[in-house]
């Protein structure tokens, strides 16, 4: 519950309260450090505890709560991947519910960015959210497979730009100079 009482102090107390916590744990860190600094890292536990409550009013169909319970946590900066995994897969669910198709699209690329690894299953989502996992790493991964090989075709245009150019310059130079040298020396004289 104190975490709650946090939440709504103004910047003026998060200061003073900082003052004494850092009085406090340079007169006694091993009592009341630990205390201090994680009341003001915010623990994490907010966090989770944010999640825990969206998933709820997610479940209960209060979707407007749980959207406002899943952007806390993302505002929180101690907020984990796996926190903000867990935040914008109920943003998803809540996206595709709603027949936001653009929008649950645009959460499952952010989730993909921050876990490229991520595999949702049947047993965890529904087969329209799995599928649209699977649609959307299936277009992320040919799309950066096609950019791989137009990158690979630019290098090799490069490549042969540049070594036409190198032979050409060589040819030039060569050129000059041989017409320069390419006099023959006068035959001997005759006896």
């Amino acid at each position: 519950m104190m975490e709650t009482k946090l939440d709504s102090w103004t910047q003026t107390e998060h200061f003073r309260f900082l003052i004494v916590c850092l009085i406090i744990t340079i007169i006694l860190p091993h009592m009341f450090g630990s205390v201090c600094v994680s009341l003001l890292a915010g623990d994490q536990t907010s966090c989770s505890n944010h999640i825990k409550v969206a998933e709820e009013s997610y479940y209960a169909g209060d979707f407007e709560k749980a959207m406002e319970f899943v952007n806390l946590c993302l505002r929180e900066a101690g907020a984990t991947d796996d926190h903000r995994v867990k935040a914008y897969t109920i943003l998803t669910r809540i996206s595709l519910i709603q027949d936001d198709l653009k929008t649950a699209r645009k959460y499952i690329e952010i989730i993909l960015k921050i876990d490229p690894k991520y595999e949702p299953t049947i047993e965890q989502e529904t087969p329209k959210y799995v599928n649209l996992v699977a649609e959307i790493k299936t277009a992320l991964s040919d799309a950066n497979t096609e950019k791989g090989g137009f990158n690979k075709w630019i290098l090799v245009g490069a490549g042969g730009v540049a070594t036409t150019a190198i032979i050409l310059l060589v040819a030039a130079k060569g050129g000059k100079k041989d017409t320069e040298n390419n006099n023959l020396p006068e035959p001997p004289a005759f006896p």
